[in-house]
């Protein structure tokens, strides 16, 4: 509320002042001037939130794009041979259900560190 009061006394003062730069057409000049500033002011935020939107689109998407590289396809330990996506995350292990045969299952990441080498060729 102090927020708004005090944008109204900002563009009260502002009307005010060009009303006495044109003394002797205060009243429209202080009308035109209040009117003005509030048209300007939406139009601007009008702009300024659909940049904002838009912005909020773009990463969304970019969320979702990287989202979908964490799909995994797994097997179902079961008998039936079930292959079904699932979201996978490094932190944690993951509870999923297997569509066929309905049982809950873990899928747990495990990380394995390999030596590399560079190999030696030799011509023959």
């Amino acid at each position: 509320m102090k927020k708004y009061l005090y944008s109204l006394i900002v563009t009260l003062s502002v009307s005010t002042l060009f009303g006495l730069l044109f003394i002797d057409n205060f009243q429209i000049v202080f009308t035109i001037t209040t009117l003005l500033q509030f048209l300007l002011f939406n139009i601007f935020n009008t702009i300024y939130e659909n940049i904002l939107q838009k912005k909020a689109i773009e990463l969304s998407i970019e969320f979702e794009e990287q989202r979908s590289k964490n799909m995994v396809n797994v097997n179902c330990p079961c008998g039936e041979n079930t292959q079904q996506s699932i979201l996978m995350t490094l932190s944690e292990d993951t509870l999923y259900e297997c569509k066929k045969c309905k049982k809950e299952i873990r899928a747990s990441n495990q990380v394995n560190t390999l030596l590399t080498t560079t190999p030696i060729y030799t011509k023959r």
